[in-house]
């Protein structure tokens, strides 16, 4: 955390570093410092305070018009949640919507607003992925080898009572990809590519998160077209040489620690996946029931309601269209569709340089690793990171269109 604090007061831009790790520090506290596992939200008010402090020392190069027009995805994600938020007035009283509201708000404003607003330039951004590798990379490292696991839970005193499992390995998946679509050729970069590699491999296999696994792999395979300097043919080959290494890496670990359990079978994964579904369309049969529903939503959290499913069905999209309706539908669809339509159309620009399109990829990726996520995990309002790269890549091609003119300026002269 003092690292993390002093980087943040050299570049704000470091403190996303930290909201991104700031998770998987909570669970290093719990574990190992007494005081933080009595208050364990410490380390998250931390670096929320870390952020809001960022964006104020960065107040000064922050030109507001700029952002506000530009800012398509951020305007939708604002409404979509404030929209959300209005919800919950004709949610059903037991489904208690409003303490979860009370739980996810700042990280929802951090995410969409503060965090975005850190990054200066183009530099800022690079950074923030070198250090994701590292400072995360090393983080990771030691969860995978140096405390006690249970069941996809962590041990403490000998009893499994640490189990949040799914955000180690959303940070492995950050990790992973970012490690993996950034090495360099040369034999430091490949070392510590190597070893954060299989250390996030293993904390994926420990805590049985099956869609981190799947979906990092994939969003590699997705995106490194983008980032790889190669011919089609040879980038082609680049690609299926390293996720079979990753696949094999990962094979060499389920059969080495006895890891391979029935949680990773096809039995168990079509019968989550099929249970899954069914919680999403069981709601959504209750939102097609009325007119009303169908336009407004049956209310956010709704889903958490004995009347309706009694839990959050996992599948955030047909979550938003049944607690938020058509209107709460097509605010996600367009940031979707402007996150989509940035991207292709910066990445497919011929003026733009290798290195800003590697940031750029980076970025997506991460992205879309949370939009697939999103299919099998969470809610609307626990999924910040979704919305928080969305909005991270429209500011990065609003500096892209900055510079360029910039550039062009010069040139005029």
């Amino acid at each position: 955390m003092v690292v993390i604090f002093l980087m943040a007061i050299k570049s704000p831009a470091y403190s996303l570093v930290g909201f991104l790790c700031m998770f998987g520090l909570e669970q290093w506290g719990v574990l190992y410092f007494p005081a933080i596992r009595a208050y364990s939200q410490f380390t998250n008010i931390l670096f929320l305070a870390i952020v809001i402090i960022s964006v104020l020392r960065n107040m000064p190069y922050i030109n507001f018009k700029a952002e506000l027009d530009s800012s398509k995805v951020r305007t939708w994600s604002i409404l979509l949640f404030l929209y959300a938020f209005i919800s919950v007035l004709w949610s059903p009283e037991d489904a208690n919507a409003l303490a979860f509201w009370g739980d996810s708000w700042p990280y929802i404003v951090a995410a969409i607003i503060l965090a975005p607003l850190t990054i200066r330039n183009l530099n800022d951004c690079e950074n923030v992925q070198k250090w994701v590798i590292l400072y995360g990379g090393v983080l990771i490292t030691l969860f995978a080898y140096v405390p006690k696991w249970g069941n996809r839970a962590l041990m403490i005193n000998g009893v499994e009572s640490l189990g949040l499992p799914l955000a180690l390995s959303m940070l492995s998946g950050f990790i992973l990809i970012a490690a993996v679509l950034t090495v360099k050729k040369n034999i430091v970069s490949i070392a510590i590519v190597f070893i954060v590699s299989i250390s996030t491999l293993f904390v994926m296999i420990k805590t049985g998160s099956r869609g981190q696994f799947l979906f990092a792999l994939l969003s590699i395979v997705i995106v490194a077209p983008f980032t790889w300097k190669a011919a089609a043919s040879k980038n082609f080959f680049s690609i299926i040489v390293v996720v079979t290494l990753l696949g094999y890496a990962a094979s060499y670990i389920f059969s080495t620690t006895g890891l391979l359990t029935e949680r990773w079978t096809y039995n168990e994964l079509s019968e989550d996946a099929f249970g899954r579904l069914d919680m999403a369309f069981r709601l959504l049969g209750f939102w097609f029931s009325d007119p009303f529903n169908i336009l407004f939503g049956l209310g956010n959290s709704a889903s958490f309601s004995i009347e309706y499913i009694g839990i959050y069905p996992h599948i955030v999209i047909l979550e938003v269209l049944g607690e938020e309706g058509l209107i709460g539908m097509s605010f996600f669809a367009l940031i979707v569709y402007f996150v989509l339509k940035g991207f292709f159309q910066e990445v497919n620009n011929k003026r733009l340089d290798a290195r800003t399109k590697k940031i750029l990829s980076v970025n997506f990726a991460w992205w879309i690793f949370c939009l697939f996520l999103s299919f099998k995990q969470g809610s609307l309002i626990t999924s910040p990171e979704l919305f928080l790269f969305a909005a991270i890549s429209e500011r990065l091609i609003m500096l892209i269109k900055k510079r360029e003119v910039s550039n062009g300026k010069r040139v005029a002269r």
